[in-house]
């Protein structure tokens, strides 16, 4: 059932007088004060039964509450001798209820979030000035954090902070614990904002959305590959050399004085050697976090490590959201086929290992199925043995797809047990969303495709010893039998549903 369209509450400018008062309170860094005004103006009335308009500053307040989300100067650069500042946390709940009261659109987030430097000359992108104006100098604000210092300054784009904040969900938790609420807040304000378009035009509209005018106009290595390459940043090896800080200095705990420039970073550091110590103590956890990595390897983690390896469960929560929403917009055709950015997860997706592979293709993390099953399909054509008849176009899961395409059949590369495992774990999920969603009976053709796939998975694995010392047999058999089982058993209760209603 589609859900009805949002209703949003209203804005309206605020008043002169009251607008100067917030955009001086900023100015001169009072934060905590600030976003109470910035609350008490938006959401006053909001209890009455017919809610007047509210009261909606600029974009600039909301680009400079954006930008304080995460800012090293207010999160993780704070002064011992000072408490630390509820600004980010303030922040993270003003955004959250601003954009779910009264929406993207009222909030005027294509202004708000633009990034500057996407819009300079010569670099290509899908920003349109004439839709998009700048923020105008009545309603710009001074200060570093809203200038300089701003989020939407610092970052190359937006695929430069998702890269950057899941490199830090893995080898920065300090940072993450910010970067977390910044990537939550970014998401839900692209994810409402599609929704709105498309609730009030329909799927025309999505050309016109805030997530297409970020994407990039190019293809290959810079263009849609790095947008891929992001959402799959793990903090290690290329990702951590592609994907770097936002803010120079942003990983020391004090950041040095700089000569001749005043503002944050007049105060931010009580010496220039105590920072330098930082920076070394710093390198040296990197380096020996990526030591560690390449002892433990990532074949040797079970579940629990891997949700670890890929920044905890919220990391992978949010991972997830920006993989399905991209394949929102291919589908619309307004990104890359979807094809092709399906065989762009695969080549990421099928080399893990078995328990980083089961966090991408079962359904541990929620998706939406029609996104789950047609990734899946992707990931099972290119293992699957040849002998399987192969998919035509976009073809539709169903049961018999499952029986005469899937079921029966074992993995191309035989003496596998890897490549057998993934195949039975693919199979798994592909039968589970079908039966979760009432798409499966009982037959015997089901009953029996599942009998001659068991059967020949394990043949095809078992032939020869597994080659490769690295490969842990027993864990992956041990993922392997479960998705194998779990085939069984959802089959038994099919049949047994079927015989208790009079079907079988």
């Amino acid at each position: 059932m589609t859900e009805p369209p949002k209703k949003y509450r209203t804005a309206i400018n605020p008043p002169y007088n009251l607008n100067d008062r917030l955009r001086v309170s900023l100015e001169e860094r009072l934060y905590p004060q600030a976003l109470e005004f910035f609350n008490a103006l938006l959401f006053s009335g909001g209890s009455l039964e017919e809610p007047k308009p509210g009261l909606m500053p600029s974009a600039s307040y909301v680009r400079l509450v954006t930008t304080l989300l995460v800012h090293p100067y207010y999160t993780t650069q704070t002064r011992s001798h000072i408490p630390a500042s509820t600004a980010p946390g303030d922040a993270h709940i003003l955004l959250c209820r601003l954009l779910n009261i009264y929406g993207p659109m009222n909030a005027d987030l294509t202004t708000a979030w633009r990034f500057e430097k996407e819009t300079r000359p010569g670099r290509k992108n899908r920003w349109d000035g004439s839709r998009s104006p700048s923020i105008s100098l009545d309603d710009s604000i001074s200060g570093e954090l809203a200038n300089e210092e701003s989020l939407f300054s610092s970052a190359d784009d937006l695929w430069a902070i998702v890269g950057w904040a899941f490199n830090c969900s893995v080898a920065h938790p300090k940072r993450w614990s910010y970067w977390k609420n910044a990537l939550d807040i970014l998401y839900l304000g692209l994810e409402l904002d599609l929704k709105q378009r498309v609730d009030s035009q329909g799927d025309s509209n999505i050309s016109n959305s805030l997530i297409v005018r970020m994407l990039p106009d190019s293809r290959g290595s810079g263009g849609y590959r790095r947008v891929v390459r992001s959402v799959f940043a793990n903090g290690i090896g290329k990702a951590s050399n592609e994907f770097k800080q936002i803010w120079p200095d942003e990983l020391l705990k004090k950041r040095p004085r700089q000569k001749g420039k005043r503002g944050l970073d007049s105060v931010t550091a009580n010496s220039e050697s105590e920072s330098e110590t930082d920076e070394v103590v710093e390198k040296t956890i990197n380096e020996a976090q990526k030591e560690e990595d390449m002892e433990i390897g990532d074949t040797q983690l079970g579940i629990s490590s891997a949700i670890r390896a890929w920044g905890g469960i919220e990391a992978l929560h949010l991972r997830q959201k920006f993989l399905s929403l991209l394949s929102v917009l291919s589908k619309s055709g307004d990104f890359i086929s979807l094809e092709d950015l399906f065989h762009e997860y695969k080549e990421f997706i099928l080399p893990l290992s078995i328990p980083s592979f089961s966090l991408y293709t079962s359904t541990f993390l929620p998706a939406d199925p029609k996104y789950r099953s047609s990734l899946n399909q992707v990931i099972l054509e290119a293992i699957i043995s040849t002998n399987s008849p192969r998919r035509l176009g976009n073809d539709m899961l169903d049961q018999e797809v499952l029986i005469h395409r899937y079921l029966p059949f074992p993995a191309n590369k035989k003496h596998s047990v890897i490549d057998n495992a993934k195949v039975a774990m693919l199979l798994e999920t592909l039968m589970r969303l079908l039966f979760n969603n009432h798409l499966l009976k009982w037959t015997p053709e089901l009953e029996k495709a599942v009998e001659k796939g068991i059967a020949a998975r394990k043949k095809s694995g078992t032939v020869r010893a597994v080659r490769g010392a690295q490969e842990n047999t027993d864990e992956v058999k041990s993922y392997w039998k479960a998705a194998e089982d779990k085939l069984n058993i959802m089959v038994k209760i099919l049949k047994v549903t079927n015989r208790d209603i009079g079907i079988a």
